[in-house]
């Protein structure tokens, strides 16, 4: 059936598309969303833009989400940028140093090159980066870039693409999404973002609906070339109709079901589930080990790295090979550069839920353990994937702890939500552990940290349950420290919802602990907390000592410290004064260190905190 399958049915989608890539060449740059439901062909178009850019000496670069992969934070973006810098590695000598170290955060091997981590991680300093990566990759010809099942991907993958599409007017870029339109419904963040582009003027929506039945009929014969019985073609049409609803894909899956089944078998006579049997019979067709291979590279998620596949199946090197050119040969996987993937979601869907209970959770276990030997010298890059697998495959322990270096990696890029959320599975995980002074220590400070992301997200209720629930094992540690941080952020959450009162003695508790083991990072914040207390209940002397007691602590050197807050105390102790000094009508003071908080902020690039200096 070659390569790729006829594209019927879209030659309006075609001319669409044909003109916008026309445009972007032209250094008018654009974004395509291309939406329909799975199965609709929104691949085979992305496959004729890529042709359609080599016609005009562009370049395309693509990126995919997965529904298993979402903790991944920029994950589609990583492939994409992988691919363009593997075709024009010189790119990135065109990147400043400084952008070149905050690209290091979402690409390692970046670091090698060069670059330098100067200061924490932020997430517009990371979209500025890229912002610059592909200024170069775009410098020398027209650059398409497409991220696929936009529907799957992290809010970072989100926000990057709407940040990017907002800023490619006036460059020969063209950036295509992908997405399911089932996942659009009016209140997600990829409906907010792409609403901002199409605001923008600069967004172009390509819907694909089903094929007519005449399309599909067009298609279906298009397939079986072979086929010349006016009967037999007659039958064809009306199973492939059947089965699709015009649906290209599973027009294209049932009429290589109906050409491979075995004389004498109708394989479209019953399809109670559609694709679901097409796609088994194809997978059941495979050999043995190709079978294992593919229930393996079902689980793992996204595109294998062909080692993994091989030491999770126990295969030899020539038996992993012969594996490898069957499930490509049968189309059931193709090359991804250096790694491999199936040829369609579906067909990783199917796979994956044709594995009952067990199997999975073996499965998961074996691509776990897997990772940690074959990955064992770099599992930083490989910690959200691992958590995932030991979590399926009740490897309690170890997920507990990737799932919390996870988490800590997604809060360093402001990534909050999908922080709590490895948080919470974290804490779940950790609930089927036998209780013990470790595993009330990881509650407690996994509590913490759920508190923390909840917070910065302004979901201060689901903040103040983490700390709720980290108490009773605080209660049993009896450990002075964590104690006195509880006390502390419980405080927090009284002050915020208006309970100074309550909050101030936490707040003093907390600072005593804190002098009595000599925790300077406890004290300081603690201290911050008494003057943000006292100010509110107007005992200003007070709180201003306290202000001052932190910024004197701290001083500009250590400006950048956030002394496990969700920003900078030094500016918050800033901002505190100047708070203050205007309460107190002495202006000109109240300027200077409102001034000088925005003036911190700002040097260090940190928005969270800048929203509170301004």
């Amino acid at each position: 059936m070659g390569v790729d399958p006829p594209l019927a049915g879209r030659k309006a989608e075609l001319a669409t598309v044909r003109e916008l890539l026309d445009h972007s060449c032209g250094r008018r740059g654009h974004v395509v969303s291309i939406v329909g439901e799975a199965g609709m062909g929104k691949t085979r178009l992305v496959s004729e833009i890529a042709a359609l850019a080599r016609e005009r000496d562009a370049r395309t670069i693509v990126g995919r989400a997965y529904e298993t992969a979402q903790v991944l934070a920029f994950g589609p973006w990583v492939d994409a940028l992988r691919a363009g810098l593997v075709a024009d590695p010189g790119a990135l000598a065109g990147v400043e140093p400084v952008w070149r170290g905050e690209l290091a955060r979402v690409l390692p091997e970046v670091e090698s090159r060069g670059a330098r981590r100067a200061t924490p991680a932020e997430a517009t300093r990371i979209f500025q980066a890229v912002e610059r990566l592909l200024e170069r990759l775009s410098a020398r010809q027209p650059l398409v870039v497409v991220l696929e099942d936009v529907h799957w991907a992290d809010e970072l993958t989100v926000r990057l693409a709407a940040y990017l599409g907002r800023r490619i007017d006036a460059r020969p870029i063209l950036l295509v999404l992908t997405t399911r339109d089932e996942h659009l419904t009016g209140a997600t963040l990829l409906d907010v973002a792409l609403q901002e582009l199409r605001d923008h003027a600069r967004l172009v929506s390509v819907p694909l609906a089903a094929l007519s039945r005449t399309e599909t009929t067009a298609l279906a014969r298009s397939l079986a070339r072979a086929e010349r019985d006016p009967d037999a073609l007659a039958r064809l049409d009306e199973q492939v109709w059947r089965i699709s609803s015009g649906n290209p894909l599973l027009v294209l899956e049932t009429v290589r079901a109906l050409r491979d089944a075995p004389a004498g078998r109708d394989a479209g006579a019953s399809v109670p589930t559609r694709v679901r049997e097409i796609v088994m019979t194809r997978l059941e067709r495979l050999s043995e080990p190709a079978r294992r291979v593919v229930s393996i590279a079902s689980l793992i998620g996204r595109e294998c790295d062909f080692r993994l596949l091989q030491h999770c199946a126990g295969l030899s090197d020539r038996a992993a090979a012969e594996v490898v050119e069957e499930l490509v040969r049968r189309r059931v996987f193709h090359g991804v550069g250096e790694r491999l993937d199936f040829t369609h979601d579906r067909l990783r869907e199917v796979a994956s839920q044709a594995l009952v209970p067990a199997q999975t959770t073996t499965l998961h276990r074996v691509i776990a353990t897997s990772m940690e030997a074959l990955y064992a010298g770099d599992l930083e890059r490989h910690y959200a994937a691992l958590a995932a697998h030991c979590r399926d495959g009740e490897l309690w322990d170890h997920a507990v702890i990737y799932l919390t270096e996870a988490g800590t990696r997604a809060a360093e890029r402001s990534a909050h939500r999908e922080a709590a959320a490895c948080f919470e599975q974290a804490l779940v995980a950790l609930r089927r552990l036998p209780e013990s002074r470790r595993a009330l220590e990881q509650a407690v400070d996994i509590g913490l940290a759920l508190h923390t992301s909840w917070y910065a997200v302004a979901e201060v209720k689901r903040s103040y349950q983490a700390l709720g629930d980290a108490e009773a094992p605080a209660r049993q540690l009896g450990d002075a420290r964590r104690s006195a941080l509880l006390a502390s952020q419980t405080g927090q959450y009284l002050w915020v919802t208006g309970r100074a009162r309550e909050a101030l003695p936490l707040f003093e508790h907390a600072a005593t602990v804190a002098k009595t083991l000599g925790d300077f990072p406890l004290l300081t914040s603690s201290t911050l907390y008494i003057g943000t207390a006292r100010f509110c209940l107007g005992n200003l002397a007070t709180a201003e000592q306290s202000f001052r007691h932190v910024i004197d602590a701290l001083g500009e050197a250590a400006a950048g410290e956030r002394l496990g807050l969700h920003g900078l105390p030094l500016v918050f102790a800033e901002s505190g004064l100047t708070a203050l000094f205007a309460e107190e009508g002495r202006f000109e003071e109240a300027r200077a260190h409102g001034t000088r908080s925005v003036r911190i902020a700002e040097a260090l690039n940190h928005t969270y905190t800048l929203v509170f200096a301004l």
